[in-house]
């Protein structure tokens, strides 16, 4: 009886727009004009109370009140006006929801059976399952192949065929779009809940359809930033079906709106918990750096000592300048160098030699100048053109003063507690984190239950943090490396970019979690073109490998500042963890 009154209600309200009986207010849109009432329309919209009240102020007779929405699709509007009488618009959200109603068993049963329907045989199913008392999974029934099977003799009610199917389609992920939108810009709260719930219950069903893109296009554009239903929709549906970001519509979309990439990226960030994250933080990676007295980097790849002899020929060369026949200029720098080894490692000083400029100019014969370049990145240039390494810092002071750092490092690191054990020598030092036995050795300084009653909390030793901090890598060496590549690449020497590659990403997996990381990222990526993937394969493996690094600011501005890269590591965050797979 409630239902049949509130249908006849409805009915009244339909009937009313229909005829136009009592109207008050008219609106238009086009050739279209809809003749409504104003306790209507004026309750459930802010903009035609809004318009209303104008009218009403400019002294304009009930005749002549109304609100032209000439600007908008006329379908839009008129599914608009349906709403605002009916609190709905086709096609209705009952008829697009499927109806998952499970079959009901209607006679008696009997013990021993399971009467779970639908039944669908499993690769394990035994022998004799027993589903009802009129079906049993054998080889001479049914082979244990049942797809969705239902007793009709269980379940009289269910027949095959008689669930409900959606009277939607993919068209509709549009329209519901629009309709957010529509119910956005008209102030009409209950019409964005709606079209919400449809859009959902349409990218459910149809998120591999080629009209998904265009809708989620539609939604990004016409929805601001802090308005999350729509675009929080179409993130969860590419980020529980990752093999969609092999849809070049898709990655074109991910590439426009750098917030849908940044969205999908921070969706793996609930892979871990924050726990897991904390212990990633303290697994930072150390590089023992060696040295060794006498020799060049280069040199010391070579036992014997006529090898070393025999590489010592062109260091001496660059040092003495002996035989130069080609210069090399940088600010106040000046290069003596030799052809038959700067030509033949550069491709650019092969072309300078070759077709030398007018005297004056950047390349006159037998002379370069590079004066757009960092005097120190050519001094590394220029050395590796002879020694094929570089080192960075060439103060022997400097490297004396890391070789005696390391050199205590390691005679820290060799010292053994009471017990025979090393010793943790991680700061700062949480006992809940670090104490897994009932004795444990922080450092040779302090035994925790004798010293803390394993109750430290972030105690750091004075004596050996110190020690361990002075061997550190130094965060330079992140932009060095990456300007070595940089140079390498404009002054065509091939090797120098593979070296500064390796080294890069060495000191990468030292680094990680630094901020000169992310200045170095900005300027690989600000210096290299996209088509370089060396660099760029090095850092979005590190955030691939490191993924709270997502929760820094910097690191989400340098990907929402680079979008081909933000989407290059939105590919491999999900092949990571998601098991996605490159199409063929």
């Amino acid at each position: 009886m409630a239902e049949q009154a509130r249908e006849e209600f409805m009915r009244t309200f339909k009937s009313l727009l229909e005829s136009g009986d009592y109207s008050d207010f008219a609106i238009t849109c086009g050739s279209d004009t809809y003749n409504v009432h104003k306790n209507v329309v004026c309750t459930r919209s802010g903009f035609f109370k809004g318009a209303e009240r104008f009218t009403a102020n400019q002294n304009i007779g009930a005749a002549t009140a109304k609100a032209d929405l000439s600007e908008e699709d006329s379908v839009i509007v008129k599914l608009l006006v349906q709403y605002l009488y009916e609190g709905e618009y086709d096609t209705k959200l009952a008829d697009m929801t499927l109806d998952t109603a499970q079959p009901q068993v209607k006679c008696v049963k009997r013990g021993g059976y399971s009467y779970d329907f639908p039944h669908t045989c499993l690769p394990d199913c035994p022998d004799n399952y027993r589903v009802c008392h009129h079906h049993e999974c054998r080889s001479t029934t049914c082979r244990e192949a049942c797809v969705n099977f239902v007793c009709l003799e269980c379940c009289p009610d269910w027949a095959s065929g008689t669930e409900s199917k959606s009277t939607s389609d993919a068209s509709q992920l549009l329209l519901s779009a629009e309709m957010y939108e529509i119910g956005d810009k008209y102030d009409v709260l209950g019409l964005k809940k709606l079209a919400l719930s449809k859009f959902s219950l349409l990218y459910d069903e149809y998120w591999d359809d080629v009209l998904f893109a265009p809708a989620a296009h539609f939604a990004f554009s016409t929805t601001p930033e802090n308005d999350k239903g729509l675009r929080d929709i179409v993130t969860q549906t590419i980020a529980d079906h990752m093999n969609m970001l092999n849809s070049p519509a898709v990655e074109a979309l991910l590439h426009e709106f750098n917030g849908l990439a940044q969205s999908q990226i921070k969706t793996f960030l609930d892979l871990f918990s924050q726990p897991l994250l904390q212990s990633l933080l303290q697994l930072q990676r150390r590089i023992e750096n060696t040295y060794c007295d006498g020799y060049s980097s280069v040199e010391r790849s070579y036992g014997d000592d006529e090898g070393r002899r025999n590489l010592c020929i062109p260091l001496r060369l660059l040092a003495s300048g002996d035989y130069s026949d080609f210069t090399i200029t940088c600010g106040s720098d000046t290069y003596r160098v030799h052809k038959n080894i700067v030509c033949k490692r550069s491709g650019f000083f092969e072309r300078a030699e070759r077709f030398p400029r007018p005297v004056g100019e950047e390349a006159s014969e037998g002379k370069v100048d590079l004066p757009q370049d960092e005097p120190e990145i050519v001094r590394l240039l220029v050395q590796y053109l002879y020694e094929s390494d570089y080192e960075v810092d060439s103060d022997e002071k400097y490297k004396q003063k890391q070789k005696q750092a390391q050199a205590a490092i390691d005679e820290l690191r060799s010292q053994r507690s009471p017990g025979g054990c090393g010793h943790l020598l991680n700061f700062p030092h949480k006992c809940a984190q670090g104490c897994h036995y009932h004795s444990v050795w922080v450092c040779p300084h302090h035994h925790c239950t004798n010293d803390c009653s394993r109750n430290c909390v972030n105690f750091t030793c004075e004596i050996c943090a110190p020690i361990l901090e002075a061997g550190k890598t130094d965060p330079k060496l992140l932009l060095v490396h990456s300007k070595m590549y940089t140079i390498g690449d404009k002054y065509d020497v091939a090797g120098l970019k593979v070296l500064a590659c390796e080294k890069f990403s060495l000191v990468c997996e030292s680094l990680w979690n630094e901020e000169a990381f992310v200045q170095a990222a900005e300027y690989v990526l600000s210096n290299t073109p996209d088509s370089d993937v060396s660099l760029r394969d090095v850092l979005c493996q590190i955030i691939v490998s490191h993924i709270e690094l997502l929760n820094k600011s910097a690191v989400a501005d340098l990907l929402d500042k680079h979008t081909k890269f933000m989407f290059k590591v939105l590919r491999h965050v999900s092949e990571a963890k998601a098991g996605l797979k490159r199409s063929a």
